[in-house]
């Protein structure tokens, strides 16, 4: 009851109250007689204090009163830009109608700017002269309309454009549209404040049919028209107003002052942006995320401060989740010429996401079933397909599910069949990625590169030498590469494309072979980046089992969808809040050199996209698989029990005699194997008489001899 009172004084009588002086000291000022003695001492008390500038008291009033009351804009902010200014104003007209050599006269406070600007000016002109008068003059007016314009950038506006675009239809003007236009397209600068601006990241480019890029080769790139146009232009209204009266009734309720500062609108969620009071403590706020659900019947509410202001933003889930999809986001990172790009989706406020794999340089990427994981590995997959031909981009994808990937088999940027048996994929990884990575390493030292774009370009550069003075890259080829100097038409270095390793299910390769796949998987993170070789790997079960330290230490790039609880979250981003996502692409950024997670809405692709992208490829080429990774053999040594002697039993053998003490731990650490196999190598050792049974006194075992 004292809040709802509280609200209606606030909402109601003081916006009343306040209008209502301003318009009585305006008519005042035109008419004393209509006014009486109220009246009659209200222009003199302000013609004593502002002199002439009492008369833009009023409309300065106006404005304030609205910014406060109707734009919702902190009344700090507004009562500083109105004292300035009107202090400003003072000291101008003082400063234009006084004669400096006459200022000691006090009857001109009456017909200038007041005592304010009479006190003023004396003060300014004997500590500075008159361009000090000036200087003064101008930092008030300049600083009251900055602080107006910061809170008047936005908010107003956005109301105007909302009040046109409802409206509009409804005046009968032939430039209606243009007038439209004006107000629904977004600005290119990032908004300070305020609510955002409607973004024009669905619209679709006029230039429908274009390729996203010229292609270098034979090969052309994917028509942008083979990805869906949206159908909805995204909107920036706030879905509830009342919403943002139930957050400040909640957080009054437990005592704590705040304001609503602004309210940004995304695509799944909105974020009310809040001012707290002196003295709240942030923990207190985040601790009502519950309540605050509760009051607004939402499933769950995050609460974070925003990064590089004060305030805290509270994200209240949107009734309708607008669905972001790739066509705008592709076309706006048109002129990029990274062909490792691949469109994330957008932000809170708008923005798109755009992810440079190269710069990552390898992302993790967890979730939960039917939360949007595997979409996000299909938009990165995709993105990256429509700006690259084969020449420039393969792929190594490993599909342990065996259904999420299948849908590119066949592309000419394969560099084998998908991978679908989880050993052979280990054995992949290690036999043939890792080798890979040392191989190009060999090459890179031998041509002096440091890394791809750098041997890329000397390559270029020898092959077109080459027809130029073919003896003198004979003689470097010789030189560098070992190259027979005799042989009349060389095989010169070919230009080396990026290699993208998709791997769909980390789980399921660790449940086969732990060790191995931890081990080569920290090598490539931590090496394999200059080489050209980037790993996108998605999980749904982000355990300790699974993302490792070494892993997560190695790979710094997540992204998070909905998981089922807190201790997922913290596994796979060091923090809470992936668990209060609400599935269907809402997600938790956070590229490389970022300390906290950026929330987005993900691109949706469809599998018709997919499939219409992916036949446009079959038809360009045929895939040339590389025979090395089609003659990987597989380690099966963990996967069988062999009455034969374990290969490792002599190294074994020799460890515990030279160590004086056995147990399955040393082994599994000296020998780097798994636990059965670690095992089975100390029953062997107990068999053989090397070692002593187990003894469940002591709960050790001891060596013999």
């Amino acid at each position: 009851m004292k809040y709802k009172l509280y609200t209606l004084l606030l909402s109601v009588f003081f916006p009343l109250a306040a209008s209502l002086l301003v318009v009585f000291l305006g008519v005042s000022l035109l008419s004393v007689a209509h006014t009486g003695a109220v009246g009659a001492w209200s222009v003199d008390m302000g013609r004593w204090i502002l002199g002439r500038s009492v008369w833009f008291v009023p409309l300065l009033g106006i404005i304030a009163v609205w910014q406060r009351y109707v734009a919702g804009v902190s009344a700090t902010r507004c009562s500083l830009g109105w004292a300035a200014l009107t202090w400003g104003c003072a000291l101008m007209v003082t400063a234009v109608t006084v004669d400096p050599m006459a200022m000691l006269t006090q009857t001109t406070c009456w017909s200038t700017g007041g005592l304010v600007g009479f006190m003023s000016y004396r003060v300014a002109v004997v500590s500075a002269g008159l361009w000090g008068v000036w200087l003064l003059v101008a930092s008030f007016i300049v600083g009251g309309l900055w602080l107006w314009r910061v809170s008047l950038a936005r908010p107003q506006i956005g109301a105007i454009r909302q009040w046109v675009l409802a409206q509009g239809s409804r005046i009968p003007l032939p430039c209606l549209q243009q007038f439209k236009a004006l107000f629904a397209t977004e600005s290119s600068d990032k908004p300070r404040s305020g609510r955002p601006q409607s973004d024009n990241f669905n619209k679709v480019s006029p230039s429908a049919k274009r390729p996203v890029a010229v292609a270098q080769s034979s090969n052309q790139y994917p028509p942008i028209d083979l990805l869906d146009t949206p159908n909805t232009v995204r909107s920036t209204a706030d879905p509830d107003a009342t919403r943002g009266d139930a957050v400040l009734a909640v957080l009054h309720s437990f005592g704590v002052r705040a304001s609503v500062e602004n309210v940004t609108v995304g695509p799944s969620v909105t974020r009310y942006e809040l001012s707290l009071g002196q003295g709240v403590k942030l923990s207190k706020v985040m601790g009502l995320s519950n309540d605050i659900a509760l009051k607004l019947a939402s499933a769950n509410v995050r609460i974070e401060a925003i990064a590089g202001q004060s305030l805290v933003g509270i994200e209240v889930p949107n009734p309708v989740v607008q669905a972001v999809r790739l066509r705008p986001l592709i076309e706006s990172a048109q002129s990029d010429p990274d062909k490792l790009l691949a469109a994330m989706g957008l932000s809170i406020t708008g923005d798109p996401i755009i992810m440079h794999l190269g710069h990552m340089p390898h992302v993790l990427i967890a979730g939960a079933t039917g939360s949007g994981k595997s979409v996000c590995v299909n938009t990165i997959i995709l993105s990256i397909l429509m700006r690259a031909t084969p020449d420039e981009v393969r792929f190594v994808m490993i599909d342990p599910k065996k259904v999420e990937l299948n849908l590119y088999a066949g592309i000419p940027h394969l560099l084998a069949p998908v991978v679908t048996d989880s050993a052979q994929a280990a054995a992949t990884l290690q036999k043939w990625v890792l080798k890979e990575m040392e191989r190009r390493y060999t090459i890179f030292s031998r041509l002096g590169a440091k890394q791809l774009e750098g041997y890329n370009k000397k390559v270029t550069v020898l092959r077109a030498d080459y027809k130029k003075n073919p003896k003198k890259v004979k003689a470097i080829l010789h030189e560098k590469l070992g190259y027979d100097p005799e042989v009349e038409d060389p095989v010169l270095p070919d230009v080396l494309p990026y290699i993208v390793v998709i791997i769909d299910e980390l789980a399921d390769l660790m449940m086969v072979a732990a060790q191995d796949v931890e081990t080569t998987i920290c090598r490539l993170a931590q090496m394999a980046r200059a080489t050209g070789i980037h790993l996108v790997i998605a999980t749904q079960r982000p355990s300790v089992n699974v993302i490792t330290g070494l892993i997560k230490a190695n790979i710094p790039s997540r992204i998070s969808f909905f998981l089922q609880s807190q201790i997922d979250s913290r596994t796979i981003l060091d923090s809470g809040g992936a668990e209060k996502l609400m599935g269907k692409g809402d997600m938790l950024y956070m590229p490389v050199g970022t300390f906290k997670p950026q929330r987005s809405q993900g691109v949706f692709v469809t599998e018709s996209e997919v499939e219409r992208v992916v036949a446009f490829w079959k038809k360009q080429a045929k895939p040339r698989y590389h025979e090395d990774i089609l003659n990987v053999k597989v380690d099966r040594v963990d996967e069988t029990v062999s009455d034969a002697e374990d290969p490792l039993y002599l190294e074994a053998k020799t460890l515990v005699k030279s160590q004086k003490k056995v147990s399955v731990s040393l082994l599994q650490r000296k020998l780097k194997i798994g636990y059965n196999r670690a095992a089975r190598l100390m029953d062997e050792l107990e068999e053989k008489g090397i070692v002593t049974a187990y003894d469940e006194a002591q709960k050790s075992r001891q060596v013999i001899g």
